[in-house]
């Protein structure tokens, strides 16, 4: 009686939706009967994100914006997408417009060679998830 002990408690937060959690669990005593106790707990998951284009294009020698799409999948809503690029020259980036359940940029790195592109998507609880792709630029010097 009057001693205190110290318990680990853990939560499993693997199937858990997105936001706070709250677990009850019962302590049990021989000497005091014991009581409900809540663990709190937050879950974060960042947007899973896929990036899809052209995987060769011919840019010069007048610049174009080569399409690319990203498809966003996440709990909760999605703030924004931002396309970015590097490569052989100089890297850039565009923010992306929702368009038709996805989200559509352009890229314009204009050297030829092989450039990554990436599509960085953020969530309302500030989570943020990257897919990326490469291209082909042809026909620039």
């Amino acid at each position: 009686p009057g001693a205190t002990v110290q318990v680990q408690v853990g939560v499993n937060r693997a199937g858990q939706p997105e936001g706070d959690l709250s677990m009850p669990f019962t302590v049990a005593s021989s000497a005091a009967g014991g009581g409900t106790i809540s663990a709190l707990a937050r879950v974060e998951v960042a947007p899973i994100v896929t990036v899809s284009g052209p995987s060769a294009v011919t840019i010069c020698p007048s610049i174009s914006a080569a399409p690319f799409r990203a498809s966003v999948t996440d709990a909760s809503p999605i703030t924004g997408v931002v396309l970015s690029w590097t490569g052989p020259g100089a890297g850039g980036s565009v923010g992306m417009t929702p368009n038709g359940g996805g989200w559509v940029g352009g890229f314009t790195g204009a050297v030829n060679g092989t450039w990554t592109v990436i599509a960085t998507a953020t969530d309302a609880r500030g989570n943020v998830g990257r897919g990326s792709t490469t291209i082909q630029v042809v026909g620039c010097r």
